[in-house]
């Protein structure tokens, strides 16, 4: 019976494959049993992981004391109220975070993640336009033990982009990933200007405002807004526009200048019978002038 062949096959060589059982070959097949080895941290690779944890001691968490103006009655402000958003330090002892965070500033202290100490601090430049400040503290224990981070370029559609700050829910530090979405001007809410933006999909909420979006430990941007009424679709400040700001500061000794305006309205030339009118060829391209604003120089060699 089949016992017999089992107590037989049992007493087999284990360099034999197989016995004769009758007019029939019973081939055995021995496995050996697989030796699994534990991963370690290092050879953990998760897709679209942006490693942050080196870049946490340089972003802080900014809380602001602010007084609206009454325009009703100038001669005395709103009430006041507290709000916190997020910054990054960099280079020269500064620290960037969002115009909308300090707006209307009466007392501002940063504090380090894991340093329960809030620092005061002062508000060096402010770029409502682009909804930029730069920040500093006289504190040296502050400064102590910080590296600044470093500005990337712009990313690519897809690129895999984390947002980190401080947003509601929590006092600790927040990292949100996401992918680049979109490339394109938006409108600033802040400073009701359209200028240069990055679509991302990582969740950008109050307090996230001034945080660094980052890529391989690179800054490519600031967390600044987000789309109210849909899901996912945050934006970003790219870091042309804040490379501009910062350059614009370091030029007019403190003081922010702003973006060139042309002054000029357009208007697309999509219409078949404007086309017509202009006396435009299928295929021509173009836009029709249509106001000239006389504030700007641009009007005394077209006007």
């Amino acid at each position: 019976g089949i016992r017999n062949v089992l107590r037989f096959a049992s007493a087999i060589p284990r360099d034999h494959s197989g016995f004769l059982c009758g007019n029939t070959r019973v081939v055995c097949v021995f496995h050996r049993p697989a030796v699994r080895r534990m991963c370690t941290p290092a050879e953990v690779h998760r897709p679209g992981r942006v490693e942050l944890s080196s870049a946490f001691d340089s972003i802080v968490k900014v809380f602001t004391v602010s007084a609206s103006p009454n325009w009703f009655m100038p001669w005395q402000t709103k009430q006041q109220r507290e709000s916190t958003g997020s910054g990054f330090i960099i280079e020269g002892r500064r620290i960037i975070t969002n115009a909308h965070c300090v707006a209307d500033q009466s007392h501002v202290t940063v504090r380090k993640h894991g340093d329960p100490t809030k620092y005061t601090a002062r508000v060096v430049a402010v770029g409502h336009e682009c909804d930029l400040a730069v920040l500093t503290t006289d504190s040296d224990e502050f400064w102590a033990s910080t590296q600044p981070l470093q500005f990337g370029g712009i990313p690519e559609l897809q690129d895999p982009v984390a947002v980190v700050g401080y947003p509601t829910g929590g006092d600790n530090i927040s990292v949100s990933v996401g992918v680049v979405s979109r490339v394109e001007p938006q409108q600033y809410v802040h400073g009701a200007t359209s200028l240069l933006a990055i679509q991302i999909d990582a969740a950008i909420n109050p307090g996230n405002s001034g945080g660094p979006a980052m890529m391989s430990n690179r800054v490519v941007g600031v967390a600044f807004q987000s789309l109210e009424g849909a899901e996912n679709i945050g934006f970003i400040i790219p870091v042309p526009i804040i490379q501009h700001f910062l350059e614009d500061v370091k030029r007019n000794g403190g003081s922010y200048g702003g973006f060139p305006v042309l002054g000029i309205n357009c208007q697309a030339m999509e219409n078949p019978q404007l086309r017509a009118s202009a006396g435009m060829r299928p295929g021509q391209l173009g836009a029709l002038l249509c106001k000239v604003c006389v504030c700007v120089c641009v009007y005394v060699y077209m006007c």
